[in-house]
């Protein structure tokens, strides 16, 4: 078996070590040697008989400057991952105003269009239930033209039509005039019957 055991002077020398110039030599007590030698024999079971052999050796060791960071800021990691959470936020901006927004927008729109019905009726009903609140103005047009355009238009079902509805299709062929004619009357009617007490 052969053993073979570099150690740092330093480390022997202990305080020393701080005192001596680099160009001086180093001297390490020969007696420390010899104990450090007389250990490893006893740790590896040395034999001489056999043919082992134990090597004891101190040389000066080069400390290992920290090396500088040559990385540069554009690879750091803190930085690349606030770029892959910006691009992540603008993708999904990007996305809800692209594709979100307009899609909501033709379904609201497609509801409101509707006549009288669905939400735009529930919408009318809840305004007050009138048909004419989406009235055209001209530029040409005074007040009095708009107060005209905003007055409620008079009912073709007249109350004589309400009281002589005996069978149920009279009765269903005038609640479809009724809604045919003022849905969001009818809408908001029906939703006050709905609304809990």
């Amino acid at each position: 078996m052969s053993v073979a055991i570099v150690i740092n002077e330093a480390a022997l020398l202990g305080s020393n070590a701080g005192n001596e110039t680099d160009n001086a030599p180093m001297v390490v007590d020969q007696a420390q040697l010899d104990s450090l030698t007389r250990l490893v024999k006893s740790a590896v079971s040395f034999d001489e008989a056999r043919g082992d052999s134990v090597v004891l050796l101190t040389q000066k060791f080069e400390l290992i400057k920290e090396m500088a960071d040559t990385s540069v800021w554009y690879e750091s990691p803190s930085l690349i991952g606030l770029v892959k959470l910006g691009a992540a936020f603008i993708a999904f901006i990007f996305v809800l105003l692209v594709v979100i927004k307009p899609v909501l927008n033709s379904f609201l729109g497609a509801g409101a269009g509707a006549n009288g019905g669905g939400a735009g009726g529930l919408l009318e009903a809840g305004l007050g239930g009138d048909d004419n609140l989406d009235i055209e103005m001209g530029e040409g047009d005074t007040l009095e033209d708009i107060k005209a355009k905003l007055k409620p238009k008079k009912s073709t079902i007249s109350a004589d039509m309400l009281d002589t509805a005996n069978t149920y299709d009279d009765k269903v062929a005038l609640i479809r005039m009724l809604v045919a004619e003022d849905s969001g009357r009818v809408a908001n009617v029906l939703k006050k019957l709905i609304k809990p007490v």
